[in-house]
Protein backbone atom coordinates (compact mmCIF):
# COMPACT_ATOMS: atom_id res chain seq x y z
CA UNK A 1 0.00 0.00 0.00
CA UNK A 2 2.80 2.43 0.88
CA UNK A 3 4.57 1.65 -2.41
CA UNK A 4 1.38 2.41 -4.36
CA UNK A 5 0.94 5.72 -2.57
CA UNK A 6 4.56 6.69 -3.27
CA UNK A 7 4.12 5.82 -6.95
CA UNK A 8 0.96 7.96 -7.07
CA UNK A 9 2.72 10.88 -5.37
CA UNK A 10 5.73 10.65 -7.67
CA UNK A 11 3.49 10.59 -10.72
CA UNK A 12 1.52 13.57 -9.43
CA UNK A 13 4.72 15.55 -8.78
CA UNK A 14 5.98 14.71 -12.29
CA UNK A 15 2.74 16.01 -13.82
CA UNK A 16 2.89 19.23 -11.75
CA UNK A 17 6.48 19.86 -12.81
CA UNK A 18 5.77 19.17 -16.48
CA UNK A 19 2.57 21.23 -16.42
CA UNK A 20 4.40 24.26 -15.06
CA UNK A 21 6.67 24.27 -18.11
CA UNK A 22 3.76 23.79 -20.55
CA UNK A 23 1.64 26.54 -18.97
CA UNK A 24 4.67 28.86 -18.99
CA UNK A 25 5.13 28.25 -22.71
CA UNK A 26 1.50 28.17 -23.90
CA UNK A 27 -0.53 29.84 -21.18
CA UNK A 28 -3.55 28.43 -19.37
CA UNK A 29 -5.87 28.74 -22.37
CA UNK A 30 -3.34 27.49 -24.92
CA UNK A 31 -2.23 24.42 -22.98
CA UNK A 32 -4.30 21.38 -23.96
CA UNK A 33 -4.56 18.37 -21.68
CA UNK A 34 -2.91 16.40 -24.50
CA UNK A 35 0.11 18.74 -24.24
CA UNK A 36 0.22 18.33 -20.47
CA UNK A 37 0.00 14.55 -20.72
CA UNK A 38 2.70 14.35 -23.38
CA UNK A 39 5.08 16.55 -21.38
CA UNK A 40 4.54 14.44 -18.26
CA UNK A 41 4.79 11.13 -20.12
CA UNK A 42 1.32 9.97 -19.01
CA UNK A 43 -2.09 9.54 -20.63
CA UNK A 44 -4.77 12.20 -20.60
CA UNK A 45 -6.88 9.85 -18.50
CA UNK A 46 -4.12 9.87 -15.87
CA UNK A 47 -4.18 13.67 -15.78
CA UNK A 48 -7.89 13.60 -14.91
CA UNK A 49 -7.40 10.84 -12.35
CA UNK A 50 -4.84 12.99 -10.55
CA UNK A 51 -6.59 16.39 -10.95
CA UNK A 52 -10.25 17.31 -11.46
CA UNK A 53 -9.48 19.82 -14.25
CA UNK A 54 -6.87 22.31 -15.49
CA UNK A 55 -7.72 24.74 -12.69
CA UNK A 56 -7.08 21.97 -10.16
CA UNK A 57 -3.69 21.37 -11.74
CA UNK A 58 -2.97 25.12 -11.58
CA UNK A 59 -3.85 25.08 -7.89
CA UNK A 60 -1.50 22.14 -7.30
CA UNK A 61 1.34 24.13 -8.94
CA UNK A 62 0.52 27.11 -6.74
CA UNK A 63 0.42 24.99 -3.59
CA UNK A 64 3.78 23.45 -4.42
CA UNK A 65 5.43 26.84 -5.05
CA UNK A 66 3.97 28.37 -1.89
CA UNK A 67 5.34 25.51 0.21
CA UNK A 68 8.77 26.00 -1.33
CA UNK A 69 8.64 29.74 -0.70
CA UNK A 70 7.34 29.39 2.85
CA UNK A 71 10.46 27.37 3.60
CA UNK A 72 12.70 30.22 2.46
CA UNK A 73 13.84 32.83 4.98
CA UNK A 74 12.57 36.34 4.37
CA UNK A 75 15.22 38.39 2.58
CA UNK A 76 15.11 41.11 5.24
CA UNK A 77 16.90 40.97 8.59
CA UNK A 78 15.10 40.82 11.89
CA UNK A 79 14.97 43.95 14.00
CA UNK A 80 13.01 47.13 14.38
CA UNK A 81 15.64 49.69 13.32
CA UNK A 82 15.64 51.65 10.05
CA UNK A 83 16.77 50.03 6.84
CA UNK A 84 20.46 50.01 5.95
CA UNK A 85 21.99 49.93 2.49
CA UNK A 86 23.58 46.55 3.23
CA UNK A 87 20.22 45.05 4.28
CA UNK A 88 18.50 46.41 1.18
CA UNK A 89 21.25 45.14 -1.11
CA UNK A 90 21.06 41.68 0.46
CA UNK A 91 17.27 41.65 0.13
CA UNK A 92 17.31 42.78 -3.51
CA UNK A 93 19.97 40.24 -4.46
CA UNK A 94 18.09 37.45 -2.66
CA UNK A 95 14.87 38.20 -4.54
CA UNK A 96 16.71 38.45 -7.89
CA UNK A 97 18.60 35.18 -7.38
CA UNK A 98 15.55 33.24 -6.20
CA UNK A 99 13.44 34.48 -9.12
CA UNK A 100 16.12 33.76 -11.71
CA UNK A 101 16.54 30.25 -10.30
CA UNK A 102 12.84 29.70 -11.15
CA UNK A 103 12.34 31.39 -14.55
CA UNK A 104 9.52 29.04 -15.57
CA UNK A 105 7.44 30.16 -12.61
CA UNK A 106 7.95 33.83 -13.48
CA UNK A 107 6.78 33.24 -17.07
CA UNK A 108 3.79 31.31 -15.75
CA UNK A 109 2.77 34.24 -13.57
CA UNK A 110 3.03 36.69 -16.48
CA UNK A 111 1.06 34.47 -18.83
CA UNK A 112 -1.61 34.08 -16.18
CA UNK A 113 -1.88 37.82 -15.64
CA UNK A 114 -2.11 38.58 -19.37
CA UNK A 115 -4.76 35.90 -19.91
CA UNK A 116 -6.72 36.95 -16.84
CA UNK A 117 -6.58 33.33 -15.73
CA UNK A 118 -6.79 32.39 -12.05
CA UNK A 119 -3.19 31.48 -11.26
CA UNK A 120 -1.68 34.95 -10.79
CA UNK A 121 -4.68 36.09 -8.75
CA UNK A 122 -4.42 33.04 -6.49
CA UNK A 123 -0.69 33.62 -6.04
CA UNK A 124 -0.93 37.31 -5.17
CA UNK A 125 -3.98 36.89 -2.94
CA UNK A 126 -2.61 33.95 -1.00
CA UNK A 127 0.91 34.76 -0.20
CA UNK A 128 4.22 35.93 -1.42
CA UNK A 129 4.41 39.61 -2.37
CA UNK A 130 2.27 40.54 0.62
CA UNK A 131 4.45 38.53 2.98
CA UNK A 132 7.68 40.13 1.77
CA UNK A 133 6.17 43.57 1.25
CA UNK A 134 4.75 43.66 4.78
CA UNK A 135 8.21 42.92 6.17
CA UNK A 136 9.78 45.59 3.95
CA UNK A 137 7.10 48.03 5.05
CA UNK A 138 7.82 47.35 8.74
CA UNK A 139 11.50 47.99 8.23
CA UNK A 140 10.95 51.08 6.07
CA UNK A 141 8.49 52.67 8.47
CA UNK A 142 10.95 54.82 10.46
CA UNK A 143 13.15 55.81 7.53
CA UNK A 144 10.35 56.46 5.02
CA UNK A 145 8.19 58.10 7.67
CA UNK A 146 10.82 60.76 8.35
CA UNK A 147 10.72 61.72 4.66
CA UNK A 148 6.92 61.90 4.66
CA UNK A 149 6.62 58.83 2.37
CA UNK A 150 4.01 56.16 3.06
CA UNK A 151 5.99 53.00 3.99
CA UNK A 152 3.62 50.84 1.90
CA UNK A 153 4.34 52.97 -1.17
CA UNK A 154 8.07 52.83 -0.39
CA UNK A 155 7.96 49.01 -0.16
CA UNK A 156 6.08 48.73 -3.48
CA UNK A 157 8.61 51.08 -5.12
CA UNK A 158 11.52 48.98 -3.87
CA UNK A 159 10.01 45.82 -5.31
CA UNK A 160 9.11 47.67 -8.49
CA UNK A 161 12.77 48.32 -9.29
CA UNK A 162 13.65 44.68 -8.74
CA UNK A 163 10.73 43.37 -10.79
CA UNK A 164 11.47 45.73 -13.70
CA UNK A 165 15.06 44.47 -13.83
CA UNK A 166 13.85 40.86 -13.79
CA UNK A 167 11.26 41.50 -16.52
CA UNK A 168 13.90 43.03 -18.79
CA UNK A 169 16.28 40.11 -18.18
CA UNK A 170 13.90 37.16 -18.11
CA UNK A 171 10.92 38.11 -20.27
CA UNK A 172 12.33 40.54 -22.86
CA UNK A 173 15.96 39.39 -22.65
CA UNK A 174 17.02 43.01 -23.09
CA UNK A 175 20.79 43.07 -23.84
CA UNK A 176 21.78 45.96 -21.55
CA UNK A 177 19.92 44.55 -18.53
CA UNK A 178 21.37 41.08 -19.17
CA UNK A 179 24.90 42.54 -19.07
CA UNK A 180 24.40 44.21 -15.68
CA UNK A 181 25.71 41.91 -12.93
CA UNK A 182 23.08 41.00 -10.33
CA UNK A 183 25.24 42.18 -7.44
CA UNK A 184 25.81 45.58 -9.09
CA UNK A 185 22.10 45.97 -9.77
CA UNK A 186 21.15 45.02 -6.22
CA UNK A 187 23.64 47.59 -4.87
CA UNK A 188 22.29 50.31 -7.18
CA UNK A 189 18.67 49.55 -6.24
CA UNK A 190 19.57 49.75 -2.54
CA UNK A 191 21.34 53.08 -2.93
CA UNK A 192 18.70 54.67 -5.16
CA UNK A 193 15.91 53.57 -2.86
CA UNK A 194 17.58 54.58 0.40
CA UNK A 195 18.70 57.98 -0.87
CA UNK A 196 15.21 58.57 -2.27
CA UNK A 197 13.36 57.92 0.99
CA UNK A 198 15.96 59.70 3.09
CA UNK A 199 15.57 62.84 0.97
Amino acid sequence: MAAKRLSHDLRKNAVVKAAMAVFAEKGFKGARTADLAEAAGVSEATIFKLFPDKKGLYEAILERKLKEMDALPLPFPEGEGPLTEAALEKAALGIIEHTEANPTFMRLLFFSGLENSPFARMFFQKHLPRRIRDRACDLARKTAGRAGIDPHIAAVAFHGMIIHYLILRQIFREPVARKIPKQAMARAIARIFLKGIEG
